[in-house]
């Protein structure tokens, strides 16, 4: 009796319309149902089109031009030079071991989330550009602390997305309905 009603209750939470799970809402709801997703079984459903896993964190003496890395460092200094045929915003980051220079063109969005003093986790190649280590491009995040949150928030898949809904949006809705205990 108790596993039938349980069995009745999982049918209940998978054929839930997608709309009524944190962080969707009516009209991301209407987004998803343009993809297809409508419930929160179609959710499950809705499996990634690629999976991207970032290298462990290493520190800034250790990286070498062509390598695919994962630095932890705080921010230094930050210039936007928007005067540049290409504008550019650029970070110097550092760790105890060392100084790398970070690049994102048409970077002016970052003018407003980083600043100095701020501690980021980023992956990306790293380039040599007159004679010093460049990331170009990178993917980040903000830490807390050197320690930081762990690599799964950028690592993982990479989900077919629209314009109005990333990857990262649909992966922050589907990770607590696979498994709850990541809330």
């Amino acid at each position: 009796m108790i596993e039938e009603s349980s069995k009745i209750q999982s049918k209940t939470e998978l054929s839930m319309p997608v709309q009524f799970l944190k962080g969707v809402g009516p009209a991301r709801a209407e987004i998803f149902s343009k993809l297809g997703v409508e419930t929160v079984g179609d959710l499950l459903e809705y499996y990634p089109r690629n999976w991207n896993f970032l290298p462990e964190p290493v520190k800034i003496n250790q990286i070498k031009p062509n390598q695919t890395v994962t630095v932890i460092g705080m921010v230094e200094s930050i210039d936007y030079q928007n005067y540049r045929r290409q504008p550019l915003f650029e970070a110097m980051i550092s760790d105890d071991t060392g100084v790398c220079r970070i690049v994102w063109f048409h970077g002016g969005y970052l003018r407003n989330q980083l600043e100095p003093g701020m501690i980021l986790l980023i992956s990306g190649k790293v380039t040599l550009y007159k004679h010093q280590l460049q990331l170009t491009n990178p993917k980040f995040q903000m830490v807390e602390d050197q320690h930081g949150e762990p690599l799964e928030n950028l690592s993982g898949g990479v989900y077919p997305a629209t314009g109005k809904l990333s990857s990262r949006q649909i992966k922050r809705i589907i990770k607590p309905v696979i498994n709850p205990a990541w809330t």
